[in-house]
This record gives structure tokens, sequence and C-alpha cells, in this order.
């Protein structure tokens, strides 16, 4: 992870910085050993798919990527470095009213929150979660695949 991490700082984080990615402040989430994690702020969360765009039309970028994956063996069916630019956590809108089972309606609280995604570093089985459900001491249990 260490030789990763200068790999990073030398060769990933200047082109990342030059597309307008800026590491936030705490850095890194928590995520498994064998994970490489950065938070990175942004105005809006359309702004990922904007900046992810950018990236992949620069060939700087693309042949780090290719170099980065083979370097560290974790290249993935595209032959580049295994990466994801993702939303981690937003500021939750207004509330509103969903279906919540056999004709119950819940309530959502009113926008005071952010909205948080879990995946694989926060200990989930997978990265895509088809179903949730709270039990009834408010513990939610997440079906992934």
């Amino acid at each position: 992870m260490a030789a990763f991490e200068t790999a990073y700082r030398n060769r990933i984080a200047p082109i990342l910085e030059k597309h307008g990615l800026v590491e936030f402040p705490s850095g890194a989430r928590p995520a498994p050993e064998n994970v490489f994690s950065r938070l990175f702020a942004l105005h809006t969360p359309t702004q990922i798919l904007e900046k992810q765009q950018s990236l992949d039309m620069d060939p700087t970028w693309l042949t780090v990527l290719q170099d980065l994956g083979a370097d560290f063996n974790a290249a993935g069916p595209d032959g580049r470095l295994q990466h994801s630019l993702a939303l981690y956590t937003t500021p939750s809108g207004s509330g509103t009213s969903l279906p919540a089972g056999l004709g119950t309606v819940v309530h959502t609280k009113g926008g005071s929150g952010h909205w948080r995604t879990y995946d694989t570093a926060e200990g989930l089985a997978g990265g895509t979660v088809l179903a949730i459900q709270q039990d009834p001491d408010g513990n939610l249990w997440f079906g992934t695949q």
C-alpha cells in the first residue's frame, strides 16, 4: 500500500488536480486493507460524471491507469487500473413520501442530514445493494449481489 501511495502522489494526484479534483481535507474514508481510497469535494453530484468524462478523454490519465494496472497487478478487463469515481456523501434534500410495503406510507424527515453510500468498504458483502429492510429494533439489513 505504501508503494501505491507514492505512485498516487507522484502520478495520479497531479492529473486529478489538473481536472479540478482536489482531495478533501479528511483524505480517505475507511476501507479494507487492500483498497486505496480518497475523497474529493464537488459542488454537485453531476460533477462526478463530468469529471469522469474529462478524465476518460485525457490520454495521460489512460496511460497512467494502464501502467499502474500492470505495475500493481490490479488491472481490470480493459487492462487499466481498477478504480471508481462515485458519490460517497451528499446533503439530503427536502422530505418526501414513499411506499414502504403493503399500503404503508413513510414520511421522510426534512433535508437536514446527509445521504451516505455504503459498500464493501463499510463491510457489505457486495457493492450492489438489491434490497434494504429495517427490523423492529431499527437495524438496517442490506441484500447484496
